[in-house]
């Protein structure tokens, strides 16, 4: 079933529980399932709400020198869904 996880330093985001409904709707559109009760009840988005000291790039701060914060997506497929572009790295994700 796709899945969708977002980390991201605790306060980036307002309505976690809104976002989260919103980018599993969004998943369901690019992974391009059937918008049917099975596919509905089991795509998922998790918002991940961590401190920010506990984030980092391999070259330093997570946060970008002080700028907005940074969020981090991944997402998971079956073996047999379309590539959706998993694993990719979002810089200053926001709502909206």
């Amino acid at each position: 079933m796709p899945m969708i996880d977002v980390y991201a330093a605790a306060g980036t985001f307002g309505d976690p529980r809104a976002l989260a409904q919103k980018l599993a709707s969004e998943l369901i559109a690019i992974e391009q399932v059937p918008d049917i009760p099975m596919f509905r009840q089991n795509t998922a988005a998790f918002i991940h709400d961590l401190p920010a000291a506990n984030l980092s790039k391999l070259d330093g701060d997570w946060l970008g020198l002080g700028r907005n914060p940074a969020a981090g997506v991944s997402t998971s497929r079956t073996p047999d869904s379309p590539p959706a572009g998993g694993g990719v790295l979002a810089r200053g994700l926001k709502e909206g």
